[in-house]
């Protein structure tokens, strides 16, 4: 039987427009314009729809939730009785803002923090029960995701390493979690970030911190015959985007290479709305899909 890939996707700014059925997420949107990108350039591969889901399960980690609805009340707030111009793009700065704002821990307040987190890992589990304990794992990341995806692994290797003494990775997180070999971050063996502000994250580092051990130790113990990449897409019209490599020699070292895309149609790609445009993007999704062909390839 062949070993399935498991592909995790994390939205940014934003609630991700989800799609509801019933009062349900049926899927959310970043998901579904995601996947329906990568299958067209699957099929420029040869692979079928039924090809590629033999392969390959997607599973979001969709955290926006848990800030939408006090976002909400407090935009309705801003906007009773005030007069503002701009009301679009100061909703989207709200969200932006508010996300980075509130996802930061402090020593008394941290439940946004670990909120978060906790849908990873419930993410990670469910990647676990739906393409195996070992399956290789390719993340891919978006704005503000990036940031959470690499603490996420970062605390996650910390906590390891520690033998269960790092405690910015606590109860509420290990609760939601298995023990498996996926959900400990160890076959992490493709990560994309695109549009990342993660280098805005290092300034509170001194020498601008340390990035996740990529790729993870135990990887090659896993799947010996891979090779692992991070590759960080950004578009030099995106002011939300930016490089990571020339952070330290530490992010060097880590990151394979960041990849200087052109996204968005004629009316966004040369300026800042160009940000939420990877997704659609041919050459992000063509390269991301022959990644990911490459790496079933090899375990298999």
């Amino acid at each position: 039987m062949s070993q399935k890939i498991a592909v995790a996707v994390t939205h940014g700014l934003g609630n991700g427009e989800p799609k509801i059925k019933h009062n349900q997420v049926r899927e959310p949107n970043f998901l579904t314009t995601l996947k329906e990108n990568l299958f067209k350039q699957f099929q420029q591969l040869g692979l079928s729809e039924a090809e590629v889901n033999s392969k390959f399960e997607f599973v979001p980690i969709y955290w926006a939730p848990v800030l939408q609805v006090p976002q909400n009340k407090l935009w309705q707030k801003l906007k009773q009785g005030n007069e503002m111009r701009w009301l679009g793009l100061r909703e989207y700065l709200l969200s932006f803002v508010s996300d980075a704002v509130a996802y930061q821990p402090t020593p008394h307040k941290r439940h946004v923090y670990d909120a978060m987190h906790g849908v990873f890992s419930q993410a990670l589990h469910k990647s676990a029960v739906l393409a195996g304990e070992k399956a290789p794992l390719c993340v891919i990341s978006h704005s503000l995701g990036t940031v959470i995806a690499e603490n996420y692994f970062y605390e996650l290797q910390v906590h390891y390493e520690s033998k269960g003494k790092n405690y910015n990775f606590i109860n509420p997180v290990l609760r939601l979690m298995g023990n498996t070999p996926i959900e400990r971050g160890e076959t992490l063996s493709l990560f994309y970030t695109m549009g990342s502000p993660l280098a805005l994250w290092t300034v509170r580092d001194p020498n601008f911190g340390q990035p996740i051990q990529f790729p993870p130790p135990k990887l090659s113990t896993h799947h010996p015959n891979i090779q692992p990449e991070w590759v960080n897409f950004y578009d030099k019209d995106d002011v939300i985007g930016f490089p990571l490599k020339s952070i330290n020699e530490a992010y060097n070292q880590a990151v394979t290479q960041d990849k200087q895309v052109n996204v968005g149609g004629w009316t966004q790609s040369w300026n800042p709305m160009s940000h939420n445009n990877y997704w659609t993007d041919d050459r992000v999704n063509c390269y991301v899909a022959e990644a990911l062909v490459s790496l079933w390839n090899r375990v298999n």
